[in-house]
């Protein structure tokens, strides 16, 4: 059963407290061979980026090592045990059960969050009887922030503009060049810190309120994952920036963290790494298009079936055609999400889309007829296929135009006339486009 204990017991935190204070005191003189990139302020206005080494991995190692023959661990392990031993038993988080084990374990979990990764002038400043009261008042409210971090690659914010709150919790923001620092070192390809500074500005959080609970004995649990919905919100996301303006943004990685970070996390803490390859071709927002994201966001988690099967797909696909470097799949890709929304063969295609938009039908019915051909050409092999920049270009902005308007202010019409892709049989009737001579 689970314990019903509002905090942590003095007596464990006094315990935990004596030994944390004196390994945290031994850190800074085990040797360090590992480096993190920096920022260190120069002037009252400029920043540099400087190596320095911390307690990396190896380096906490070696000093987690001394807690195996400690025999104060032991004695705290007792105090546990009698005192508080859910604390030494499961904690059950996003719908798993994650076995802590032992007092050393859980002491190691502790100091880790304290100098892992982390200066000597960092280790310096750590105050471990305020991080077991945070401990502790975590544990006696039992809830948490469950908060997915994801770099995003590519995304340019207007000047300016530092967060952009999607929806509740969920915000895109500016990083700073701290923030920057540490994406830039902990990117696994070894990528040139200048490269990855060009190109990473920005990093999306998507935030939930989560309840955990310790308990003693193992338990059966309900399976549910906050980090699939997690990945659900962020490709809605990328969607949304992708159908509002060109350019390519994608997830370096995701990070996942329980905050605040005083508690063990087995099954929360962790890494995500994104290995979809792309050309790098920034998506700049301006800062007319910044309510344009909450309006398109909303649009597209809020569409229902059956508009919301053939939206989510399309807007894949055309997020896949603008990180493609070959211009023959990139236009593939956007017509084929452009065929989703409008139906095909040519004739219908192109009459759909006329229709959303009749006011100029003819010039829309021959750009969607154009490429439709050249589509058709290409996936029939035909040699007079010759697809460019210029074709891929514009079957990216014919899908962008129609998710637009599809999911406007005004798109309700229009997905409603998804299932039968019959747009243009409702416009003839009133007259509302000239189809003379477009058969």
């Amino acid at each position: 059963m689970a314990n019903s204990r509002k905090e942590i017991a003095p007596i464990v935190l006094r315990a935990a407290e004596s030994i944390l204070r004196k390994y945290v005191s031994l850190a800074p003189s085990i040797d360090k061979v590992e480096t993190r990139l920096i920022a260190r302020r120069v002037s009252e206005s400029a920043w540099q980026h400087h190596e320095e080494l911390v307690l990396g991995v190896l380096g906490f190692h070696t000093l987690a090592i001394g807690t195996s023959a400690d025999p104060e661990i032991g004695e705290f392990e007792a105090i546990v045990r009698e005192h508080q031993p859910e604390l030494v038993g499961y904690i059950e988080v996003d719908g798993g059960l994650h076995e802590i084990c032992t007092g050393e374990r859980l002491i190691r979990l502790w100091l880790s969050q304290l100098v892992a990764n982390r200066t000597v002038e960092e280790i310096g400043q750590i105050d471990v009887a305020d991080f077991l009261r945070s401990a502790s008042a975590t544990f006696g409210s039992r809830s948490t922030r469950f908060v997915v971090r994801s770099p995003l690659v590519g995304l340019i914010l207007p000047d300016g503009v530092d967060e952009l709150q999607v929806a509740s919790g969920v915000r895109i923001f500016r990083l700073n060049l701290v923030e920057q620092s540490r994406t830039m070192s902990d990117d696994w390809s070894k990528s040139s810190p200048v490269e990855l500074h060009q190109w990473i500005e920005c990093a999306l959080e998507i935030e939930f309120l989560h309840t955990f609970e310790f308990h003693a004995e193992q338990v059966a649990v309900p399976s549910h994952s906050l980090r699939q919905q997690a990945r659900a919100v962020r490709q809605v996301v990328l969607d949304t920036l992708h159908v509002l303006a060109p350019g390519h943004v994608r997830s370096k990685h995701s990070e996942t963290h329980l905050l605040p970070g005083t508690l063990p996390h087995l099954g929360a803490r962790g890494r995500e790494w994104s290995f979809e390859s792309s050309r790098y071709r920034p998506l700049t927002l301006t800062s007319n298009d910044i309510p344009k994201v909450v309006q398109l966001f909303g649009a597209i988690q809020s569409a229902k079936p059956p508009a919301l099967d053939r939206i989510r797909r399309a807007c894949r696909r055309l997020r896949f055609a603008e990180g493609r470097s070959d211009t023959e799949d990139a236009f593939l890709d956007s017509m084929i999400g452009a065929e989703l929304l409008l139906g095909g063969p040519i004739f219908k295609f192109s009459l759909n889309y006329a229709a959303i938009a009749p006011s100029e039908g003819l010039k829309r019915w021959e750009q969607a007829h154009a490429l439709y051909s050249k589509r058709n050409a290409l996936a029939h092999g035909s040699h007079k296929a010759e697809i460019g920049e210029t074709e891929a270009t514009a079957a990216r902005g014919l899908l962008r135009d129609v998710l637009l308007k599809l999911l406007g202010p005004e798109g309700g019409e229009h997905q409603t006339m998804l299932s039968g892709h019959n747009y243009w049989q409702s416009l003839f009737p009133a007259g509302r486009i000239d189809v003379h001579g477009l058969a």
